[in-house]
C-alpha cells in the first residue's frame, strides 16, 4: 500500500512538472514575441522618423537659396509631401501601440448607440479609395437596400473597417478589394474580400495574436488585427476569416440587427 501511495505521489509530481514546463514554454514564447515586437517596432518607428529628419534638415539647410531658385522650390514641395506622408505613417504606428496598450489594460471605452451601418461602411470606403487607386486596384462597395441598423460604437466600428480594408489593400498587388453589406434575417453580414496573396493555412489561426505577422518582412507593428479582433469581441461582433494562398482573403463580420 505504501508503494502504491508513493507511486501516486510520483505520478502527481510528474504531471505538475509537465504543466510547469508547458507554462514555462508559453511564457518564454510570449517573452520572445515581445522582444521581437520591440525590435521590429523600433525599426518601424525609426524609418519614417529618419526620413522626416533628413528632409527637414535639407529644407532648413537650403531655405535661403530656395527663395530665389524655382527648381529648388519644386524639390522642396516634394520634400514636404514626403515629410507629411511619413508623419502620418508614424502617427498610425504610434496609435496602434497606444490602442493595444489600452485594450490590454481594459481601458477602452465604448459609446454604444443605434446607428445605420451603411453610413460607416460608405465612410470607410471613401476614406480608403485613394489607397486602392494608388495601387491601381478596383475598390467596390455594395450596400444592401434593407435596413442595416445596429448598436455599436460608431468610431470604433469605423476603425475596425479602416483596419481591415487598408490591410486588404496593403497585401493586394493586383485585382480588387470589395466590401459588401447585406441583411440576413436578424443578422447583418459584412464582407471584406481581396484578390491578394493570401495567408498560409498554418499561419491563419495566428494572425490575431499580438506581435504576430505572416511574414517577418511585413511592414507595421503586427497589432492591427489584434486590436480589430478585440474591438469586435467587445461589441459582440463575430469575425471570421478564410484565405487561400495566391487567391486572396475574406473577412466576414456578423452583427445583430437592431429593429427597436
Amino acid at each position: 500500500r505504501s508503494n502504491e501511495n508513493l507511486q501516486r505521489v510520483i505520478d502527481v509530481i510528474k504531471e505538475k512538472n509537465i504543466e510547469l514546463q508547458e507554462a514555462t514554454n508559453i511564457a518564454n514564447a510570449a517573452l520572445e514575441s515581445r522582444s521581437q515586437f520591440i525590435s521590429g517596432v523600433s525599426h518601424e518607428l525609426r524609418t519614417p522618423l529618419n526620413s522626416i529628419i533628413n528632409f527637414t534638415d535639407q529644407i532648413d539647410e537650403d531655405f535661403d537659396e530656395m527663395l530665389t531658385d524655382k527648381e529648388l522650390q519644386e524639390d522642396f514641395k516634394n520634400y514636404i509631401t514626403i515629410i507629411l506622408k511619413n508623419s502620418k505613417h508614424l502617427l498610425g504606428l504610434i496609435n496602434e501601440v497606444l490602442n493595444f496598450s489600452k485594450i490590454e489594460s481594459g481601458r477602452v471605452e465604448y459609446e454604444i448607440v443605434k446607428t445605420d451601418l451603411k453610413k460607416i461602411v460608405q465612410n470607410a470606403c471613401n476614406s480608403t479609395r485613394s489607397l486602392a487607386e494608388n495601387k491601381n486596384l478596383e475598390l467596390t462597395c455594395w450596400l444592401s437596400e434593407e435596413d442595416t441598423f445596429v448598436q455599436i460604437d460608431e468610431r470604433r466600428m469605423l476603425q475596425i473597417l479602416l483596419n481591415l480594408i487598408s490591410n486588404s489593400i496593403k497585401f493586394t498587388e493586383r485585382g480588387f478589394v470589395s466590401i459588401s453589406l447585406k441583411r440576413l434575417g436578424n443578422r447583418i453580414l459584412l464582407f471584406i474580400e481581396d484578390s491578394g496573396k493570401g495567408i498560409p493555412e498554418d499561419k491563419l489561426e495566428h494572425i490575431f495574436e499580438p506581435f504576430k505577422q505572416v511574414n517577418s518582412h511585413d511592414i507595421g507593428t503586427g497589432l492591427g488585427l489584434t486590436i480589430t479582433k478585440q474591438m469586435c469581441s467587445d461589441m459582440d461582433i463575430d469575425m471570421k476569416v478564410s484565405s487561400k494562398v495566391g487567391e486572396g482573403t475574406k473577412f466576414i463580420l456578423k452583427l445583430k440587427a437592431y429593429d427597436g
